[in-house]
């Protein structure tokens, strides 16, 4: 896989696309062409609701079904909410939210409810545990010996390709880096075990070469 790519933003190929940095598959993709060149954000936002009602008549059929419905119908109603998704983002792209910034705001919003309600809105990921210790950096506390290490390799940059470690609550973790992070220009997107995470620069290490 092209690593320049896997960083581009469609073709972020990972297992989790919850929480930023892992964005996976395919992003919603404004309608921005020929077509629309004379829509104003009022014809947006009519296409938002035009679709809304799209959504909540697939849904009527699934309550018609005793919620048990067809794939057929499954399909439609997954369609049609994927319809409300694009036109929305064809809106904030209208009135100047690009895709780095819907990234930003996607993820702010994740944390946030993350957060909420005693962090039981979202089920936990198997790496949270993780991510708790060294997610961006905020509850990352350095010891002195690694306070040493971060200021022996600072102004070092990572490569794309490259194997690091990070220091995390269930010990010393190899990490494949992914590039810089494009949200936050301090923090580095890494890869554990095919789970994607932006991490601050004090939390990865180099790797000794032997010899």
């Amino acid at each position: 896989m092209d690593k320049n790519k896997a960083i581009s933003g469609y073709e972020k190929i990972f297992d989790d696309g919850y929480k930023a940095g892992r964005a996976s598959v395919v992003l919603p993709h404004p309608c921005d062409g020929e077509l629309y060149k004379s829509w104003t954000s009022s014809d947006y936002f009519a296409k938002i609701a035009e679709e809304h009602l799209e959504v909540i008549d697939a849904y009527k059929t699934i309550e018609k079904s005793n919620k048990q419905p067809k794939k057929e119908e499954r399909d439609h109603f997954f369609k049609e909410c994927t319809d409300l998704i694009v036109a929305t983002t064809g809106l904030m792209h209208y009135l100047g939210c690009d895709e780095e910034m819907r990234q930003k705001y996607m993820k702010e919003i994740n944390e946030s409810n993350a957060k909420r309600d005693g962090g039981k809105r979202f089920k936990k990921h198997p790496l949270d545990v993780i991510e708790e210790r060294f997610y961006k950096g905020k509850t990352f506390s350095a010891s002195k010996t690694q306070l040493e290490e971060k200021t022996k390799h600072d102004g070092e940059d990572f490569e794309i390709g490259e194997v690091v470690k990070v220091e995390c609550v269930t010990g010393e973790k190899e990490a494949i880096v992914l590039g810089k992070s494009k949200a936050y220009p301090e923090e580095y997107d890494i890869s554990i075990n095919g789970y994607h995470f932006s991490v601050s620069r004090e939390c990865l290490k180099k790797v000794e070469k032997d010899g």
